[in-house]
């Protein structure tokens, strides 16, 4: 029988020691648990931002080729020669081209100028519209040209993209990638 009133005392402790008992546990568990919850989150945060300081891309997974010989002209010969390394799973080949796109940006220039209307034309006019057409003929004859030339499609530049970063890693260790890496080396 436990008043509220007596102070009485449970196998020698009395009640007011136990709630101070039970007072001192709660604080302790709060704290425990603080602490626990504290530490995961900072673990959580430290992961974090290791993983954003390194997102896995492409790059990671791709080399970058350069010095390419003449006779390479096609993705199948960049998969040929990488493939001792590992699955090559994508050939990215860049074309210099700078000129083929000088003469595209010319020749719309060339076809969206305006000059005057058809009946309205004098003779400075026609001229004019003459020149303007003549040199559009000698953009298109260029464009041509520039298509039909088989060392304007030689690539400059490619990337080999493997399957995972080991045959990357193992192609960037290898002796071959390591040749035409250095300057004037080739890969073939």
């Amino acid at each position: 029988n436990l008043d509220p009133g007596k102070s009485q005392d449970v196998q020698g402790v009395s009640r007011s020691d136990i709630g101070l008992y039970c007072s001192f546990m709660d604080f302790v568990i709060s704290g425990y648990l603080f602490y626990m919850i504290h530490a995961f989150s900072w673990d959580q945060n430290k992961n974090l931002e290791e993983k954003k300081g390194h997102a896995t891309t492409t790059r990671d997974f791709s080399v970058k080729v350069t010095n390419i010989p003449e006779i390479v002209l096609e993705p199948e010969d960049f998969i040929d020669y990488f493939s001792e390394f590992g699955l090559v799973v994508d050939v990215a080949i860049l074309y210099n081209r700078s000129r083929l796109v000088a003469l595209h940006v010319k020749r719309r220039e060339l076809k969206s100028r305006k000059i005057g209307k058809l009946g309205q034309l004098g003779d400075e006019l026609m001229k004019l519209v003459k020149l303007q057409k003549d040199e559009l003929a000698q953009v298109e004859k260029e464009i041509a040209e520039i298509r039909a030339d088989e060392a304007s499609k030689r690539p400059v530049v490619a990337y080999v993209t493997f399957s995972t970063i080991n045959e990357r890693n193992a192609c960037i260790n290898s002796h071959f990638y390591s040749n035409f890496l250095g300057g004037g080396n080739r890969f073939f």
